[in-house]
């Protein structure tokens, strides 16, 4: 019997809880299986989000609990985004910066095969961490020419996956 949960395009994420925050981390994961696996075969699993009132603010464990399921525990919206963020780096090899270093060589696979076990975050050093965008000339060419709005979500999802390098 395989220990391994096989993450692939078949798998297929499943919340009860319907924050915009967590719908939005939800869509960015799925976004990236879609880059990174290939459809030539898919098995069919689960990651389920969880809510943990146990841990604290920010946080998530990861329970690969068998071959066909993974829970995402966490007690707050952001414990459920790094989570799934924690997912698409760890696993997947989706850098911080993706977006803006044209990480479009994603190297594609069918599968990925985890281990069942359990990972949690760390706990973090400050509770209040952020960015000062400092680039008038890029923000300004970006409102003018181009969709602002793929601009601000792909900044704010670069600062939300910082929080693993900090």
């Amino acid at each position: 019997m395989d220990n391994y949960f096989c993450l692939n395009k078949g798998t297929s994420i499943k919340s009860n809880l319907d924050s915009k925050p967590i719908l939005n981390g939800i869509k960015i994961l799925r976004r990236d299986l879609d880059k990174k696996f290939t459809l030539k075969e898919t098995i069919d699993n689960q990651i389920r989000l969880v809510k943990d009132n146990v841990l604290s603010e920010e946080e998530y464990r990861m329970v690969v609990v068998s071959t066909d399921i993974i829970e995402v525990r966490a007690s707050d919206d952001l414990g459920f985004i790094y989570g799934l963020l924690f997912i698409s780096s760890y696993f997947l090899d989706i850098k911080p910066f993706w977006f803006w270093m044209d990480q479009g060589g994603i190297k594609q696979t069918e599968k990925i095969e985890v281990p069942v076990k359990s990972y949690f975050s760390l706990k973090k050093a400050v509770k209040y961490r952020g960015w000062f965008i400092n680039d008038e000339v890029l923000i300004d060419y970006v409102t003018k020419q181009n969709d602002s709005d793929e601009f601000w979500e792909m900044t704010f999802e670069a600062l939300l996956r910082c929080d693993r390098i900090l």
